[in-house]
This record gives C-alpha cells, structure tokens and sequence, in this order.
C-alpha cells in the first residue's frame, strides 16, 4: 500500500503563535519563531506545484506534463489532485511525464 501524505488539522494556538506580538517570554518567543520559520516553508513547498496544477485546470488543458514524481506525477498524488479539481468544478488535466506522451513513430524519428 503507497505510504500517503499526512494530513494536518492546524490548531488555533499555531496561528495565535504566528500572528501574536514577539513575547517577552523565551519560552514563548521560541514558539513564535519556530512557528514563524514552520509557516514560512511549509506552504511554500507546494504552492508551486499547486499553481501548476491550478493553471492547468482552470484553464482547460489536456495534459499537465511533468518530470515532479514527489509532488505531482504520482499515484498516490494523482488520485488526490483529480478529487480536488473536481470538486472545484474542473476537469483536471492528464498529469503525465513527457516519456508517456511519446507517439511510437517519435520514438523511430529519435533514431
């Protein structure tokens, strides 16, 4: 069975840590930055990847060709990008490799 993606319910104490005044307190002021630090890599690893996905979608495209094994041409990934297309209300693109695409008679012409 594909090891899956964690889910994550972000707390309110997370976006109270991010968004509060600096503490005084170390212990607390610990907590801000490391939270501060969390937020500012944690979506960015896949908002690009998202973006693409997003772009292709909204706008109507076939195919979203791509060599992103860990974040887009994956099953366990594909499977969760088509529902949520979906249920934003647009198809979304065959997510495939450039390899996958290739007619047999490219494959002669590459010769």
């Amino acid at each position: 069975m594909p090891e899956m993606n964690p889910t994550a319910y972000i707390e309110t104490s997370v976006v109270s840590y991010l968004t509060a005044r600096p503490s005084r307190d170390v212990v607390i002021a610990a907590y801000q930055e490391v939270t501060r630090e969390w937020w500012r890599r944690a979506p960015r690893k896949a908002a690009a990847d998202a973006a693409h996905i997003a772009i292709a979608a909204t706008n109507g495209v076939d195919y979203l060709i791509t060599w992103n094994f860990q974040h887009i041409a994956n099953a366990t990934m594909r499977s969760r990008i088509e529902r949520v297309c979906r249920l934003a209300g647009y198809e979304p693109p065959v997510i495939c490799t450039p390899s996958e695409l290739m007619e047999p008679d490219d494959a002669d012409d590459a010769d």
